[in-house]
């Protein structure tokens, strides 16, 4: 399912849309595809995954993007989300921290980059609590 992730919104959502049940029929399968096609490939430089954006407008709405599932357990994505599911003052955190990016004018360019050093601070965090050494956050 496809869902939009507002500025105010703090934890964000990641996650497998379907189990490997879900693709036992062509038709979901058909269902699935249709859904992500209809959306733009980005082009990156990353072989780690498939980056799908929806555009209305001259505004991103979604990013999607898919990985192998081998990679879910350690993947810093989830990690952080778990983390933030759970430690409602992180997640207030990283919400105003949004905000005032914002609320500055921050160019969509510098959006991510004005978000990474909390991320990477919380993810050391949520990678501490089981047991993983500390990685760098930055992707870009």
């Amino acid at each position: 399912m496809w869902r939009a992730r507002a500025v105010r919104r703090a934890v964000p959502r990641f996650g497998p849309t379907h189990d490997n049940a879900d693709f036992a029929t062509e038709s979901a399968e058909r269902e699935t595809t249709k859904r992500v096609s209809n959306n733009e490939r980005a082009k990156h430089d990353w072989s780690d995954r498939l980056i799908y954006v929806r555009i209305r407008g001259n505004i991103r709405t979604h990013i999607l993007h898919v990985v192998d599932l081998a990679s879910w357990p350690h993947r810093n994505q989830r990690l952080l989300r778990d983390y933030l599911r759970v430690h409602p003052h992180a997640a207030e955190r990283y919400a105003q921290l949004k905000r005032q990016i914002v609320d500055a004018g921050t160019p969509p360019r510098d959006y991510a980059r004005a978000k990474t050093e909390l991320i990477q601070e919380l993810t050391d965090r949520a990678r501490a609590r089981i047991g993983l050494s500390p990685v760098p956050v930055w992707e870009k």
